[in-house]
């Protein structure tokens, strides 16, 4: 365990970058892979969010995603203070780039090359940037984890 975090450690943007591609191409196959009924609940969501697009409030929307995001940057920094916090940090952040991989496969799957077009559009700027967002703050929080997991091993051993 104790190779394992200081690898970890030491080559954060390395193993963030491997867990975010490998969760977006895990999200990808899976938007393929699953069944007819299902391909087809997710095409109807997609469809009913896009033809609505011009009946959503902007203001509510932006209020909740601020929210949400301020929710997600708390929890992110109170499981950094915690040796508990590193497994849930790490799941965390698979779980958003394969949640990404699986909608932006999930829409060129369903509008070809019109979906590239509209990955690029509407997923690609906010998500981004969120993702980044939470890899720097992931990375520290791991990071507080690791150095107070070192701390109490050193003390212990004392």
């Amino acid at each position: 365990m104790d190779k394992f975090f200081k690898k970890i450690s030491k080559n954060n943007l390395i193993f963030f970058t491997i867990i975010f591609l490998v969760a977006l191409i895990a999200g990808s196959i899976f938007s393929i892979i699953i069944n007819s009924g299902d391909k087809l609940l997710v095409t109807e969501h997609l469809n009913n969010y896009f033809n609505n697009l011009d009946k959503i409030n902007y203001y509510n929307e932006f209020k909740s995603n601020i929210i949400l995001n301020y929710i997600y940057i708390t929890l992110i920094w109170i499981l950094g203070f915690g040796i508990l916090g590193i497994p849930i940090l790490i799941l965390f952040y698979f779980l958003k780039s394969f949640i990404l991989g699986f909608v932006l496969g999930s829409i060129i799957l369903n509008y070809k090359f019109k979906g590239v077009i509209l990955g690029i559009l509407y997923l690609i700027p906010s998500n981004i940037i969120n993702m980044i967002i939470y890899t720097i703050l992931i990375i520290n929080a791991l990071n507080l984890s690791l150095k107070l997991l070192n701390s109490i091993k050193f003390k212990n051993d004392n």
